[in-house]
């Protein structure tokens, strides 16, 4: 399924399907670098690195007072970023030659906009990855930390922060040579929108869900051996589930009519487009 296809689907199921998917698709960019040339980031550590940063560090963060993280979790979650995504030259050491006390004084500012706020707004959002990525005063300058790698960082604590992951940027046809504050700002703004839309249809994700179903469309347009069970499902149409809006007078029969017009509909259309090929 084309990108585009996955971002303007309204089926809760095809979502879910590449949602689920991830897993899988980690497990396909593992083969997929692993004839990296760089060893530490053929993969070895990525699936226990992903978990940790899912699933481990942001309980590890928000116990603290205030939450922020230390400098060897800094460098585990750059490293973690350019195993997944793509690798960048210096980017490591960059990070590793940050001070303690730096790193916790920028994390636990930017973190501060966020730990405690359930529901925290696209203002909130960008003003934490402005203040993580800001070089201005020494003593929250990180060095390493762009705009990008800053919603890295802090989707580890909020699953409404989108990381702007390789794959996503891809998959959100966002593809640029500049990642400078502006840029990032626009590219979190779509998936902010991206987010609102979903929920208008009915389909309750997240950015940290969005961000994962998109990577692994990313994965499956590159990797031969991975790809998406996806429903055999018409993605104008919302599933039958959670189609809510159905009207009361209506029967069965004409219900069950409507669902094999929109199968036969679909088929066509899957017809049409091999046609074409």
């Amino acid at each position: 399924m084309p990108a585009s296809a996955l971002i303007n689907s309204q089926s809760a199921q095809v979502w879910r399907a590449y949602h689920d998917a991830y897993p899988a698709a980690l497990d396909a960019r593992i083969r997929e670098i692993s004839g990296r040339r760089h060893r530490d980031y053929r993969g070895l550590t990525l699936r226990d690195d992903d978990e940790w940063i899912w699933n481990t560090l942001p309980g590890i963060v928000k116990q603290r007072s205030p939450p922020h993280l230390n400098k060897d979790e800094l460098s585990r979650v750059i490293k973690w970023k350019m195993t997944r995504g793509e690798w960048r030259i210096g980017l490591q050491s960059k990070a590793e030659s940050n001070k303690e006390d730096v790193v916790k004084n920028a994390t636990s500012r930017a973190y501060g906009l966020l730990a405690n706020n359930a529901n925290p707004s696209l203002d909130d959002i960008i003003q934490a990855v402005k203040l993580l990525s800001d070089n201005a005063k020494p003593e929250f300058r990180l060095d390493g930390v762009g705009p990008v790698t800053a919603t890295a960082i802090l989707a580890t604590i909020s699953n409404d922060v989108p990381y702007l992951s390789d794959e996503l940027i891809r998959e959100m046809s966002c593809s640029t040579a500049k990642y400078d504050i502006a840029t990032v700002t626009r590219i979190i703004e779509k998936v902010y929108n991206l987010v609102s839309s979903l929920s208008q249809r009915g389909i309750r994700f997240n950015a940290r869900m969005v961000e994962k179903a998109l990577f692994s469309s990313d994965v499956a347009k590159r990797v031969a051996t991975f790809n998406v069970d996806v429903p055999d499902a018409d993605d104008g149409d919302i599933p039958e589930a959670e189609n809510t809006n159905r009207g009361a007078e209506e029967s069965d029969e004409d219900h069950d009519r409507k669902k094999k017009r929109g199968r036969e509909k679909h088929d066509s259309s899957l017809r049409t487009k091999k046609a074409k090929k």
